[in-house]
């Protein structure tokens, strides 16, 4: 899965707890949407489902996963641990 469809991904699964705009910046505080902690519990769990990952616990951190960049970073960094970015 290239970073792009890792993105895409998390767009519409972001899309599906929270109100985004089409201008919404990558590295926006989605939280300004309404994105709260129970919200990205809920994101982790259906990314998970989704992707078929496990993310490790110790980079399950609240601001790792505020902003589109810091959620798809997480996300392609269990998909590709080793691979290109």
């Amino acid at each position: 899965m290239t970073r792009e469809e890792v993105r895409g991904l998390v767009c519409e699964v972001v899309a599906q707890l929270v109100d985004l705009p089409d201008t919404v910046r990558e590295d926006e505080d989605l939280s300004r949407y309404g994105l709260s902690s129970f919200d990205v519990v809920r994101l982790v769990l259906r990314l998970e489902e989704r992707l078929g990952i496990a993310f490790p616990d110790e980079n399950l951190s609240l601001r790792s996963f505020l902003t589109l960049n810091g959620i798809v970073a997480q996300a392609f960094a269990v998909i590709r641990p080793s691979g290109p970015r």
